[in-house]
């Protein structure tokens, strides 16, 4: 295997080279949908013949290497933001076309394309014509964390405009809304 840790989304690729099951051989294909980490071990075991134990997190990675085409569900990613002041904690649901981020201490949302915007640079979480990939996404999040609430106003430091567009307010600007 070979690993790729991306700091800029706090991602890790994980290339499986070859792959055996009693004398069938995975031909090397590349299956552009996200997966966790957690889903290695459980493959693993299932690839062996083993049974899976029930305290296992995760999903065999099978039938997505017996078929590249076939659908992974999203992969959640939360993160501790400690270097700051004042700590706060970032959600992110990679699907098969858009990443997601939620940061519930400031309210704010990002939301990329992963099929026009690649590098995720252009935020289009509060486009009016994205709000049904939000509410999925959100839905997602909420499986796994419950207690989650969504703040409704602006995110403080941070202004939108009539087309949705999203951007950080400079220091004059924070100094005239306060």
């Amino acid at each position: 295997s070979i690993w790729i840790f991306d700091l800029r989304k706090q991602t890790v690729t994980v290339q499986m080279c070859r792959l055996f099951k009693t004398g069938e051989f995975y031909q090397s294909r590349v299956n552009i949908q996200p997966v966790s980490l957690m889903d290695i071990y459980p493959t693993l075991v299932e690839l062996s013949g083993f049974e899976k134990p029930a305290h296992l997190d995760g999903h065999s990675l099978l039938p997505q290497i017996k078929n590249p085409n076939a659908l992974t569900a999203p992969v959640i990613t939360s993160y501790q933001f400690t270097w700051t002041e004042k700590p706060f904690a970032g959600h992110a649901v990679r699907s098969k076309n858009y990443r997601y981020i939620y940061y519930p201490d400031i309210g704010l949302e990002e939301l990329y394309d992963h099929q026009s915007d690649p590098n995720e640079c252009k935020n289009i979480a509060y486009k009016k014509e994205n709000k049904k990939i939000i509410k999925s996404h959100r839905k997602v999040l909420l499986e796994i964390l419950p207690q989650l609430q969504w703040k409704l106003e602006t995110p403080e430091g941070y202004k939108i405009d009539p087309n949705g567009n999203i951007s950080f307010l400079n220091y004059n600007e924070l100094l005239e809304k306060n």
